[in-house]
């Protein structure tokens, strides 16, 4: 049920990793002040959460730093719950991304109904990792 982002079809690969990188990783430095040139992705799918599968137990990622966002609207619930805030889950709008630790546990709250489609990823810092090369002096 979920896909691997690097199999979206049609340029939406390429149009979700560009996001990733212009939006995200930016927003995730700023907000936890590290350098983006030290952050990368792990991992990143298409969850997609229907009848079949309305929610995700709570469990904690084996990453550094997970983001996630929302790509549609039109289902009822859904979102995420974080253990430690109790049973409300928080529903970013389409367009924003909710970045959290990796260790924080949290779970997909079940949507009740429709279907929703969220782009979920992990992120790795690596202080001696730099992505881009450096430019001129």
């Amino acid at each position: 049920r979920d896909c691997p982002a690097s199999l979206l079809p049609n340029g939406a690969a390429a149009e979700a990793f560009a996001w990733i990188e212009n939006e995200v990783l930016p927003a995730v430095a700023g907000v936890y002040g590290l350098d983006v040139a030290q952050l990368s992705y792990s991992d990143c799918f298409l969850v997609k959460y229907d009848e079949a599968q309305p929610g995700l137990e709570y469990h904690a990622d084996g990453s550094e730093y997970s983001f996630s966002f929302p790509l549609n609207d039109g289902y009822a619930g859904g979102g995420t719950a974080f253990e430690y805030l109790g049973d409300e889950a928080i529903r970013p709008t389409v367009g924003d991304a909710l970045v959290h630790p990796g260790h924080l546990r949290h779970a997909g709250a079940p949507v009740t109904s429709g279907v929703r489609y969220v782009m979920v990823g992990f992120l790795k810092h690596d202080p001696g990792a730099r992505r881009y090369a450096a430019g001129p002096a």
